[in-house]
Order: structure tokens, then sequence, then C-alpha cells
């Protein structure tokens, strides 16, 4: 059985209002070449049943007996993924028809890790992300930790293979923002950003980031992020980070 191009793992709990919109947004794509990851979290809503309409034979639905955590199903979908390259769309966000197809094409031409712009949905009002990184093609390192500006999730697409690499659940706030800078620093992947809202984020009293005390991530984030940053310009970028938010 040949592998599909790219895996799209969905992890997914008590998100019933919101999953239709994300399932089929992945089986409108205009590219097909995947496969699609539904982990059910143990939800205790109508999730089974929204997921059971489909019998799309690329979708491959997964329940789990007890909840997981977030970060620890997002690396179950990494561990049981069969495609080349990983992309992790959150229950309550959306692509739009082309993301598939145009972030692929950038990958074929700059193999690593990318990611878009994305475009809010707050109070049924849509307006694109003010994202720091607009007019930028290669996004470096120490521009991340300057910002500490997270990674849209539900965009960031990113290689697998036999040496895949996990998420930290360490930091439920800024995974998706260390597991990018851990690839460019430790195996030296670039990082391209499409300066092109590919996704449709859906801001509410449920997201799960609502419950942080963003300084108190940053603070976490940057101590984990020095203890495998080689000593140079990036690390005395990471300690006066740290210094900063320590003296906030």
């Amino acid at each position: 059985m040949t592998s599909p191009h790219i895996s799209v793992i969905l992890p997914s709990y008590n998100s019933a209002h919101f999953l239709p919109r994300s399932i089929e947004s992945v089986l409108q794509q205009d590219f097909d070449d995947y496969e699609l990851l539904v982990l059910d979290n143990a939800s205790t809503d109508a999730t089974q049943e929204i997921v059971a309409r489909h019998a799309d034979p690329r979708i491959r639905a997964i329940r789990h007996q007890v909840n997981l955590g977030m970060v620890a199903n997002i690396n179950y979908g990494i561990d049981n993924a069969n495609g080349r390259l990983g992309v992790i769309l959150c229950a309550d966000d959306y692509w739009s028809p082309d993301f598939l197809s145009r972030s692929i094409a950038v990958q074929q031409t700059r193999p690593g890790l990318t990611f878009t712009n994305s475009m809010v949905k707050q109070d049924g009002k849509e307006t694109v992300f003010p994202n720091v990184f607009h007019g930028l093609h290669v996004i470096r390192p120490w521009r991340l930790l300057r910002h500490l500006h997270g990674i849209p999730l539900s965009s960031l697409i990113f290689p697998l293979g036999a040496n895949r690499a996990r998420f930290d659940d360490r930091l439920p706030f800024n995974c998706d923002l260390e597991f990018v800078l851990r690839q460019m620093i430790r195996r030296g992947l670039p990082l391209t950003f499409i300066d092109w809202p590919g996704v449709y984020v859906n801001l509410h009293e449920h997201n799960e980031t609502r419950r942080y005390d963003i300084r108190q991530e940053n603070i976490k984030l940057l101590e984990i992020v020095s203890r495998y940053t080689p000593r140079g310009w990036l690390r005395t970028v990471l300690a006066l980070q740290h210094t900063r938010l320590c003296h906030v």
C-alpha cells in the first residue's frame, strides 16, 4: 500500500459544534493524496456520530477511552501517521480549499517547515491576523525568539519519517513554537512563511490557550529551548528575553 503524501492529524475533544466544518474543509481540498486521522480524546458529546457520517476511505477514526491531554493526543497522531509530511488541524479551525496544494508546492521547492498566515473568526467577524512576519519568506530562529510569536498550529506542515519529532507535553501553550524552534536549532530545518491566510482560526471562550498565563508560559519555553541551543548569539537572545520577562 502506497503511503499518502501527507497525514492530517485532527485532535478533538468535545468539539462537535466545530467538527463538521473542519472535516469538510479537509475533504474539500483540491489536493487529495492524504489521510485524515480523527483522534477523539474521550469526548462526551456527539463527536462519534459526526465522524461516522463520513465513509471516505482516507479517514481513520480513533477514539481514546480516557482523555490523554491535548499534546499527548497530537503525539499519538504523529506516532501513527503514515504520510511523508504531517499537519495538525485543530478541531475548531478549518482550511481554505487550496491550503494543502499551496503549502505542499512550497514544500517541494524548500523542504522543511512551512506555515501560513491565518484568518481569525471571532464574534461572527473575519479578519486577517496581523502577523509580525508580514513581507518575509524565510524566518530565522532569532526572529521567533524576539517576538515569541506562536505559529498557527493548524497551518504548520512538517516532515515525518523514521526520526519524526513529537511535541513537548510540558508546554501545552507553546508546544507549536517549541516544536518549530527545536527542528530549526537541532535539525537545521528551514522555516518558510507563506503570507496568505490558508487557515481559519476560531477564537471562542473555550479555546485551550485562554487558560494559561502567557508570561509564565513564555519563561518556561525559553528555559527549555536554552537547554539545546548552542552557545553563541542565539543563546544571547534567549538570555535577554528570559531576563526581560522575569523582570516585568
